[in-house]
């Protein structure tokens, strides 16, 4: 469990050099609602900047993966999902539609950090379908064991959101990397 580590080394990958977060910058559609994003993966950092590089095109030419360390989850209000499970999709899906459950957002709005799989571009497809009703009724038991097995989980990296101050104040920033196009 990530969770239980103390002093863990944490990547975020981004545009520009980031010594210390702004939530107030952060979207509020990912994963798990507005948070600044880390991974226990410098590989799926450097992925991430070199993708977002691709999409992007001429108007980035680099990126860079920063380096934090994260002093511990002790004193802070936090969830871990331990996998890509039923309640790990329906967190997704409620963030990432706002309409779908605002409750649940609500609820999980209060904690100062969430772990979990990470939802990336190989997911967003089956999410999709997941919530057009393409397995079928959202929430019924088929359509999630559809949606989680195509899903893969196991597959699926790591990400740690920090969703207050006091979480990101347990926060220390170690280094950064550039990273650009290979």
């Amino acid at each position: 469990m990530i969770t239980s580590s103390q002093n863990l080394t944490l990547y975020h990958a981004g545009s520009e050099v980031i010594e210390h977060p702004d939530l107030g910058v952060c979207r509020k559609q990912n994963d798990f609602g507005q948070g600044f994003y880390l991974t226990t993966s410098r590989e799926q950092a450097d992925r991430f900047v070199r993708t977002a590089i691709r999409k992007r095109g001429q108007n980035l030419g680099f990126g860079y993966v920063n380096e934090y360390v994260l002093q511990g989850f002790d004193g802070i209000e936090t969830l871990e999902f331990a996998s890509a499970d039923e309640r790990w999709l329906r967190c997704i899906c409620a963030y990432r539609r706002s309409d779908i459950a605002p409750e649940d957002t609500a609820r999980w709005d209060m904690y100062d950090a969430i772990v979990g799989k990470v939802a990336n571009d190989d997911t967003m497809t089956t999410l999709s379908i997941y919530l057009l009703g393409g397995y079928g009724a959202y929430g019924s038991s088929e359509a999630v064991a559809l949606a989680v097995g195509q899903l893969k989980p196991q597959r699926l990296h790591d990400q740690v959101c920090l969703k207050s101050q006091a979480a990101i104040g347990r926060l220390v920033w170690v280094t950064s990397h550039k990273v650009v196009p290979s």
